[in-house]
């Protein structure tokens, strides 16, 4: 659907200029888990068939000149001894088809930062690392995440970042999500719902705007400043920032956000219509009310896309001048 999607619709829409699209592959798609043996040649041959179909196109995400790809679950492929057989797959296959230096940035935070960024394998099989899963760095909050645990994960991903940095070949990409709620779908998993509000008396939109602030400082020159928003509209976990329209609107809780510990709590949502827009063009605003000068977004999920805009420091290196904010 999403290769469709993106080569029927998107990629010849008479809009799209300006707008760069990236994809995020999804490695537990294609290989089940604890199967190394069943890894052959299937990532090369599907990198093989994205480089030809989409890394030519001139809206095509990059940096420093290289097609950026995000994978989904590196940490897991790490954690079962196949990310390096993985990611040389991919990178062989970008540069046999078109002469590509793939850029990769793995879904590899989760936890702790590792101790010693210059020996952590995954900084040298990866050109950036993100923390991708919001709720799971969050350590799935039940109802509201509240500032404590906020604070936490800014000083994780702090640290992450730093390490990177020890690392010297590594960048580190933040990642912010509005809420999560999947019990439409995983019912059976019993994950607790997250509100999109920081805490119970807090305004809509509250744990997206406060977490984009702790992430700004954060963002790495080297990656272009891109911070990560999960998502655009993966709806059937509650992480979408796409606009809604209000058709007799109610505050009152709907059963499938219950959390607690026996279900005994609902979570209430509005019709917030483009407010999680406008929050990410407000708070990656540099200034405050200075037109045309962001930092980087990068917004995923089904497809995956860039919204490209300006920071100071590289307004004057852009070559296309009519490439503005489209937040």
């Amino acid at each position: 659907m999403e290769d469709r999607t993106l080569k029927n619709v998107i990629l010849p829409h008479k809009d799209l200029p300006g707008t760069r699209i990236a994809l995020l592959y999804e490695t537990n798609a294609r290989v089940k888990r604890g199967l190394k043996h069943n890894i052959t040649d299937v990532f090369y041959q599907d990198v093989e068939y994205i480089a030809n179909t989409y890394f030519n196109n001139p809206n095509y995400y990059r940096i420093n000149e290289r097609p950026v790809m995000f994978v989904y679950l590196t940490r897991v492929l790490y954690r079962e001894g196949t990310l390096e057989l993985v990611t040389r797959q991919m990178r062989q296959a970008a540069m046999d088809n078109g002469g590509h230096d793939l850029y990769i940035i793995g879904d590899q935070v989760m936890s702790s930062a590792p101790s010693n960024g210059r020996t952590y394998e995954p900084f040298d099989l990866l050109d950036g690392v993100t923390n991708y899963d919001i709720f799971g760095n969050l350590g799935r909050p039940s109802g509201y995440a509240g500032m404590n645990r906020l604070n936490n994960l800014a000083t994780r991903n702090r640290q992450w970042r730093e390490e990177t940095r020890r690392h010297g070949d590594c960048s580190f990409i933040p990642a912010v999500s509005p809420g999560y709620n999947d019990r439409g779908v995983r019912h059976e998993k019993n994950h607790p719902a997250l509100s999109r509000k920081l805490c119970e008396a807090c305004e809509e939109g509250s744990l997206f705007r406060t977490s984009i602030q702790k992430s700004l400082d954060l963002t790495d020159e080297s990656a272009n400043r891109l911070m990560m928003v999960t998502s655009w509209n993966e709806w059937h976990e509650d992480t979408q920032i796409e606009p809604t329209v209000s058709i007799g609107q109610t505050n009152q809780p709907m059963n499938m956000t219950c959390y607690g510990s026996d279900c005994n709590k609902a979570l209430t949502y509005d019709g917030y219509e483009t407010l999680y827009l406008d929050i990410l063009k407000e708070e990656t605003a540099i200034g405050r009310g200075k037109e045309n000068e962001f930092i980087w977004p990068f917004i995923t999920d089904s497809p995956t896309t860039s919204i490209p805009t300006y920071s100071p420091s590289r307004v004057n290196n852009m070559t296309n001048s009519n490439d503005g904010p489209l937040i």
